[in-house]
């Protein structure tokens, strides 16, 4: 099992390499929620010890900010100040923690997956559609990843169409391409 403090930093080492940048602390924990989401899909296990709970408007724990101010990291103020956004980062010489195949697919997933998107989608796809935050019902319960679907139910089928229906609609639309006019 995996220390939370390593999740952060491996975290923090993608999210850099793949976009330049840190996160802001309220989107590297997100990111670290669906980093657990993930492998528990993948694996029916989970990725860290630590307890997520239902707190203010979505998932949280406790580990969090005790990690983020006895580690490795640096919070940093943003640059506009009507936003009190805080980046996280980490601090000069920090090793890349050594996680397995699948500890490391689950967190660089999540920040291909996630990382670009601004901290409102994230918000909002974390508190409304993750099976484990759809299932609490009040501030303070303990967020059970077991609820969650397998990443089989998530994976893309693969479509086939037969070759002669195929072409058939391919002479139907170049039919009537054939006839439009140009605007």
């Amino acid at each position: 099992m995996a220390t939370f403090q390593d999740i952060l930093i491996y975290l923090l080492i993608k999210y850099r390499e793949c976009y330049d940048k840190s996160p802001t602390k309220t989107k590297l924990l997100k990111l670290a929620y669906l980093g657990e989401l993930s492998y528990f899909r993948s694996h029916r296990r989970r990725l860290t010890g630590v307890d997520w709970i239902y707190y203010l408007f979505g998932p949280w724990t406790k580990e969090y900010d005790r990690v983020l101010f006895q580690g490795p990291f640096e919070l940093e103020q943003g640059s506009d100040p009507d936003i009190e956004a805080r980046f996280v980062r980490l601090m000069h010489g920090v090793e890349e923690p050594h996680f397995g195949f699948e500890e490391k697919i689950a967190i660089t997933g999540v920040v291909s997956d996630f990382g670009a998107w601004d901290l409102n989608k994230i918000l909002d796809y974390v508190y409304f559609e993750t099976e484990p935050m759809m299932e609490v019902e009040e501030r303070g319960d303990r967020i059970d990843f077991s609820v969650a679907k397998p990443a089989e139910f998530y994976k893309r089928r693969e479509i086939s169409v037969d070759k002669k229906v195929l072409e058939k609609i391919r002479k139907k639309y170049k039919a009537k391409l054939s006839d439009a006019k140009e605007l």
